[in-house]
């Protein structure tokens, strides 16, 4: 596992971390924290389909906006909140960073202790190597909790590998990047 030090090498030589708010609250002994840009009521208006090789996202989701909750669409931040109420329920949220692993490098993310102690619970996937994104999680609300524009929701933790014979090249890949 990647310790501060080294973290911080990669995020300045090899851009591995980008868009962050404020790198000296972000960087931990041991990880990165991640930040929450947009909040989506997990409730999709389309089948997801997974199957061996293909795969169909329910991407239609209901976006509910930061402030007082309307019946649920998207939760943006907008220029008028600073933060969004989220009940009992399954959000999607997207990461304000986008991070870009090398090729010798994965990473694992899971919710920040706050995260848990307020009652949610955050999943994320494995991040392959060669990866390069801003990616999406998905926080399991068992307690009503209010979520402020960049809260610290994820963590994730790096770990060096041995040469990879294959980076990641799939679907995901510079998915929010412009």
């Amino acid at each position: 596992m990647l310790n501060r030090d080294e973290i911080l090498e990669l995020i300045k030589e090899k851009d591995m971390i980008i868009g962050y708010i404020d790198l000296d609250v972000q960087l931990q002994p041991n990880g990165f924290d991640l930040t929450v840009e947009e909040i989506y009521d997990f409730h999709p208006v389309e089948l997801g389909v997974i199957q061996f090789k293909d795969k169909s996202i329910p991407d239609k989701l209901m976006t509910i906006r930061f402030g007082p909750l309307p019946k649920l669409m998207t939760i943006m931040f907008g220029p008028l909140y600073k933060s969004t109420k989220l009940n009992k329920g399954v959000y999607k949220f997207k990461i304000n960073e986008t991070i870009k692993l090398p090729d010798d490098i994965v990473a694992i993310t899971t919710q920040r202790s706050t995260v848990m102690r307020c009652g949610c619970m955050c999943n994320v996937g494995y991040w392959d190597c060669g990866y390069h994104g801003s990616g999406y999680s998905i926080i399991n609300v068992m307690h009503p909790v209010e979520i402020h524009r960049n809260a610290r929701l994820i963590q994730m933790y790096f770990y060096k590998i041995n040469a990879p014979s294959k980076t990641y090249n799939g679907s995901y890949q510079k998915e929010n990047v412009n």
